[in-house]
């Protein structure tokens, strides 16, 4: 996945459920985080910019759309205006025109109501079997628009389970290619994500450990943008789920350090960064670490102030109308 994209997913993971706490300080981070956005959103539809098309982009539009939508009914709003914005740019920017019957097939979706989990599970499933019939059944893109799709999309014990196996199988094929890369590590980072978002934060951690507890693993995930952040991430919210606070803590500031890392590799890792500094907050709220927490809220705001000068938007405006 491209970086730019990579970020906005990122960027609005965040984004929305702080966008669900109005007249509030994370409220008010939440527009800011959705301004930059929209901001950004012109540059990564038009495949002018993003070079040859990533096959991601549109089960990446339905994830976030996704987040929006479980984010809670208030922010439908947002949900419609992303739509309508995608739609109306793709008539006007070239590069973007090629999907601009699916913009706007979407736009009409969720405007209608009709947009659902299940039809974006069902639009992922074409977009995996064109990849895996034009890439290959193991390429890393492919990899990542399955798990993707189904773990977002399919929920219920039967599906959670069929998940699970889908996840050993892919891992018992990688493994039997002798070597330990990308899609090995991208893997065993989404199962770890599987786990917590499913509450089996136990299972979550040892995957995690696994993974941070081996020099050279680690290492190699490390060359991949966001897959350290994420196993630490990972580890730090199985901690916070099982009461460990100052484990959580502590992964969370190793989860923030990976960012910086990446930033300073040029891999990108701003949204991850303001990610881990939100939950590194909440757990020091937790901790009554107060001066502590204050601290960390005021970096995060100062990410977020920047990167919306980094888009040439005006700190104070609300979102696009």
């Amino acid at each position: 996945m491209g970086k730019l994209i990579a970020q906005f997913h990122e960027r609005w993971k965040v984004a929305a459920p702080l966008l669900a706490k109005p007249g509030t300080r994370d409220g008010a981070e939440g527009v800011k985080l959705a301004r930059i956005c929209f901001a950004e959103l012109p540059r990564m539809i038009d495949g002018r910019s993003l070079g040859a098309e990533d096959p991601n982009l549109i089960t990446f539009i339905l994830v976030v759309l996704f987040h929006i939508r479980k984010a809670g009914p208030q922010l439908r709003w947002v949900e419609t205006q992303l739509a309508r914005h995608l739609a109306d740019l793709a008539t006007v920017l070239p590069g973007a025109r090629p999907h601009a019957a699916v913009w706007a097939m979407l736009r009409e979706a969720v405007i209608a109501g009709t947009m659902t989990d299940h039809l974006s599970l069902q639009i992922t499933r074409v977009l995996v079997d064109a990849s895996s019939r034009l890439l290959g059944r193991l390429h890393v893109k492919t990899i990542e628009l399955l798990i993707c799709g189904v773990c977002n999309f399919e929920t219920g014990p039967a599906a959670v389970a069929a998940q699970e196996v889908m996840f050993a199988e892919m891992l018992a094929d990688l493994d039997a290619l002798g070597s330990f890369d990308e899609r090995h590590a991208g893997v065993r980072m989404n199962l770890a994500m599987f786990y917590n978002y499913h509450g089996m934060p136990e299972r979550a951690g040892q995957v995690a450990r696994a993974l941070l507890d081996d020099p050279w693993m680690l290492n190699e995930a490390k060359r991949y943008r966001g897959m350290a952040f994420q196993f630490y991430r990972e580890w730090a919210e199985s901690c916070h789920a099982q009461g460990r606070l100052e484990e959580a803590e502590q992964g969370y500031r190793d989860a923030h350090a990976a960012t910086i890392e990446e930033i300073e590799k040029g891999l990108g890792g701003r949204g991850h960064t303001i990610d881990a500094l939100v939950r590194l907050e909440a757990v020091l709220r937790e901790m009554h670490k107060d001066a502590e927490a204050d601290q960390v809220a005021a970096e995060r705001e100062d990410w977020i102030r920047d990167d919306l000068k980094g888009v040439g938007e005006i700190e104070d405006a609300i979102l696009p109308e």
